[in-house]
């Protein structure tokens, strides 16, 4: 498994930095795109600096629907060749799901399931506010990447259990 962080508040020299989160993450020969930080020129910009090319995504998987994790899927979407799968939480606003499916495979998310070899999302936890999470299967235990944990920390790592044991959390 690899990880590359692509939009944060802080970044290493040669990124643009911005409100939100995004990262990159290679696993089991799947390339996955967790979140698109709060601006698609920035994360395009810093995409871009690390080689990295919008048509090599297969998954595109989005924890919750606050700008600063979803505000760069449009200008993404604008610069995909491919027909990459995109993981949303069933809650998502209309408007998005509009957005996402002119570009991509868009699969809503309700509970937690398999969604490639040793990929698993938590399913939409949480009430006010609907956020799912990646779990990843490795040799040392399973990975878990959150968005904002709006649900809780406590509740993400206990639905990521019912996957094996956490090894880890990033997000």
């Amino acid at each position: 498994m690899k990880c590359v962080i692509l939009y944060d508040t802080k970044a290493v020299e040669g990124l643009k930095t911005g409100w939100g989160f995004s990262c990159l993450v290679e696993h089991n020969m799947k390339k996955i795109l967790f979140d698109t930080g709060g601006d698609g020129g920035i994360l395009m910009h810093n995409m871009n600096a690390l080689g990295i090319k919008p048509e090599e995504i297969n998954i595109l998987f989005l924890s919750h629907e606050h700008y600063d994790h979803v505000g760069g899927v449009g200008e993404l979407l604008k610069h995909t060749e491919n027909e990459m799968i995109a993981f949303i939480p069933a809650s998502f606003s209309g408007s998005m799901k509009q957005l996402i499916s002119e570009h991509a495979k868009l699969v809503e998310v309700h509970g937690a399931k398999e969604i490639a070899d040793g990929v698993y999302t938590t399913g939409e936890l949480g009430s006010w506010l609907k956020e799912q999470s990646l779990v990843l299967k490795t040799n040392k235990g399973n990975v878990v990447i959150t968005g904002c944990s709006h649900p809780g920390l406590d509740h993400i790592i206990d639905k990521a259990r019912e996957f094996g044991e956490v090894y880890g959390v990033i997000g």
